[in-house]
């Protein structure tokens, strides 16, 4: 009776099966899979969350530089500021000094400050809406300057509108056929631009950076 009782008790302290121990290493890997999953998506989430701020915050780094008078070019403060934005270089965007006033990104010779887009994110697309549309159409430049005393944005799709001095009070556009206001908005017939940023992951949302040319700025 005795022999019986011992024996029940052996068996019944038997440890886990080889299929037992697989099933549950299988259980635990899958967690693991679908954690590191949905940590990796939140922070690719929160970096371009992040990236979408960096871009409205250079666009009022632009902004105060341009309407507060921010030294420019040798002694003279009377300067244009922008920031430019093309879809050939998704990778990267460029606060600029505006130093011959022509709304228009010239280059290195006027480039104040480089950003850099990192984490798999770039910049995916630009667009503006024309004055009294509501529909985006897409560009592949985009220059937004700011200039005293005028808080407003000059939303610019690449163009070199003028080809004078910053103390001219008139814009003659490139094509040399009619003097315009200098008000940017009545050249380029622009009243916003749109920015978007996206991640090389599909499953995060992208962010778009509106840029009223009433200086307002927002991200959607």
């Amino acid at each position: 009776m005795t022999f019986h009782l011992k024996e029940k008790r052996n068996s019944v302290r038997r440890g886990f099966t080889l299929i037992e121990l697989l099933v549950v290493l299988s259980i635990i890997m899958v967690i693991t899979v679908i954690a590191s999953y949905g940590k990796t998506r939140y922070e690719r989430s929160i970096y371009l969350t992040n990236l979408s701020y960096d871009v409205a915050l250079a666009v009022r780094e632009a902004q105060l530089y341009g309407v507060n008078v921010r030294r420019g070019v040798g002694a003279d403060y009377d300067y244009g500021y922008g920031v430019h934005f093309s879809t050939s270089q998704p990778s990267s965007f460029q606060l600029f000094v505006d130093s011959d006033n022509d709304h228009y990104y010239d280059g290195v010779s006027e480039l104040v400050r480089n950003y850099g887009v990192t984490n798999n994110h770039r910049v995916s697309a630009l667009c503006t809406v024309a004055v009294g549309s509501s529909l985006c159409v897409a560009v592949t430049t985009l220059d937004i300057t700011f200039r005293r005393p005028d808080p407003d944005a000059c939303i610019n799709t690449g163009v070199s509108y003028c080809s004078v001095g910053p103390a001219t009070a008139t814009c003659i556009p490139s094509n040399q056929t009619a003097k315009l206001s200098s008000s940017c908005i009545v050249a380029t017939a622009k009243s916003e631009g749109r920015i978007t940023v996206s991640s090389d992951d599909p499953s995060v949302p992208t962010h778009t950076i509106k840029v009223y040319s009433t200086g307002q700025i927002s991200v959607q």
